[in-house]
C-alpha cells in the first residue's frame, strides 16, 4: 500500500481503489459489532416490543388538540360572592376552634397540661401530716414492721423527691 502526503486516504496499488484513512484502524472493531447485533438479533424475536400504528406520530398532535378542545372546561369559582363567601366561612370555622380551645374547657380536654399543673398544684398544698393521718386511719392492718420495710421507706424518703413521688401517683 503507498501513501500518498496530498490525500487523506490511501489507494491500493494496481487497483485503483481508494481507502480512507483510519479505515483500517476501526475495522475490527466494526466487523465485532456487527457480529454481535446479528447474535442478539437471532436471540430475541421479532414481535417483542412495542409497535406502533404506521404514520401514527404524523397525526398525534391533532388527535391531542382535538381531545383537549371536546372537554368543557369547569371554573371553580363561578363568581366572586361564592369566593368571598367560602373565605368567610373558613375564618369563622378557624376562629370557633380558637375560641373553644382558649376558654375554660381545659379541664374537660385529656392530656391538658394546664389541668395536670392544677391536679400537681392541689397535691403540693396538702400537708404531710395530714397524708399520713389519712393513711393510718385507713389502712389500719396489723403489720409487723421488719427491718427491710424500713430501709425501703428510709431509701425512698431519702433518694426520691415530693414531685418524684406525686408524678409516680
Amino acid at each position: 500500500m503507498e501513501e500518498h502526503s496530498e490525500h487523506s486516504e490511501r489507494s491500493v496499488s494496481g487497483t485503483g481503489f481508494t481507502v480512507p484513512s483510519g479505515y483500517f484502524d476501526g475495522l475490527s472493531h466494526e466487523i465485532n459489532t456487527r457480529i454481535s447485533v446479528e447474535r442478539l438479533k437471532v436471540l430475541v424475536p421479532q414481535d417483542s416490543g412495542f409497535t406502533v400504528p404506521d404514520a401514527y406520530f404524523d397525526h398525534l398532535e391533532t388527535s391531542i388538540t382535538n381531545k383537549i378542545s371536546q372537554k368543557p372546561v369547569f371554573r371553580l369559582w363561578r363568581s366572586g360572592v361564592l369566593k368571598y363567601a367560602t373565605a368567610a366561612c373558613f375564618i369563622i370555622i378557624a376562629a370557633a376552634g380558637i375560641l373553644f380551645f382558649s376558654t375554660g374547657n381545659r379541664e374537660k380536654i385529656p392530656g391538658n397540661p394546664h389541668a395536670d399543673i392544677a391536679a400537681e398544684q392541689i397535691l403540693f398544698d396538702i400537708d404531710e401530716d395530714v397524708i399520713m393521718e389519712h393513711i393510718e386511719a385507713n389502712y389500719k392492718e396489723d403489720k409487723k414492721t421488719n427491718t427491710a420495710d424500713m430501709e425501703l421507706e428510709n431509701y425512698i424518703l431519702n433518694n426520691y423527691s415530693q414531685n418524684d413521688l406525686a408524678s409516680i401517683l
